[in-house]
């Protein structure tokens, strides 16, 4: 991975990553990367907003360039040096029942076979958080086979249930509230995603792994009734060869 320096405005800096950011590897880096970074420039830095092609720092001020260049350097050398990154593998709950995948039968044009067929592959999936965007706790998964993949609808819904596991081309979402949406509905989780009352609001970090856990209608209402539900999760590792 390289990157390539842009300044758009006075107070930004656009570190821009080639290749784009894909892998769970290659998450867990740019995480690190930028978890030094807001460490080394805390007294100047107000964000930073990553995406796969790389990420925008926001400063407080006027900055200077060359000590911005040194600092994002430095924290690149330390990062790549750096073998051992820890996630969580999460498993989410959902629940697939037909009524709750209609998308999913439109589809398939009410090919019972092929809708099955199509849960068991992406039950079967483990997917990893890239980034998160459009709505507070709305999470982007990656690692979605292409054969899995589906096109966003050509009619967007007013209106989305909170929860709904939903595909858009490449990118699998979890409702975190009621909201308009435009991608192929699949099912529900009955986990909040996001929840200011609970601690953490948001538990899901990029380069987090997720697997799916299918239940039925009567464990979903059980555990949506259930008050800050976390998941649950094991501590995992990926470690880079030295080669």
């Amino acid at each position: 991975m390289t990157y390539t320096l842009h300044f758009p405005q006075t107070d930004q800096c656009f570190v821009s990553l080639s290749p784009m950011v894909t892998s769970q590897t290659e998450i867990l880096q740019q995480q690190h990367w930028i978890g030094l970074l807001e460490k080394k420039l805390k007294v100047v830095l107000k964000e930073i907003v990553a995406e796969p092609r790389g990420f925008l720092l926001f400063f407080k001020a006027v900055y200077d360039p060359q000590k911005i260049k040194t600092a994002i350097q430095n924290t690149w050398e330390q990062t790549q040096a750096k073998k051992h990154f820890t996630y969580k593998q999460w498993e989410i709950p959902i629940d697939c029942h037909p009524s709750d995948c209609h998308d999913l039968s439109d589809f398939f044009k009410g090919d019972t076979d092929q809708v099955k067929a199509y849960w068991e592959a992406f039950l079967a999936q483990s997917l990893y958080v890239q980034f998160y965007g459009f709505l507070p706790g709305f999470v982007y998964l990656n690692g979605l086979p292409k054969a899995l993949q589906l096109p966003r609808r050509k009619e967007p819904r007013l209106t989305v249930p909170a929860g709904s596991v939903a595909v858009g081309e490449r990118y699998v979402g979890i409702y975190p509230q009621v909201s308009p949406g435009g991608w192929q509905l699949l099912g529900q989780s009955p986990i909040a995603l996001f929840d200011r009352n609970r601690s953490p609001a948001f538990f899901l970090e990029p380069g987090d792994c997720i697997q799916w856990v299918a239940i039925d209608s009567n464990t979903f209402e059980s555990l949506q009734n259930t008050t800050n539900l976390i998941p649950n999760h094991a501590d995992k590792e990926v470690v880079l060869s030295s080669s």
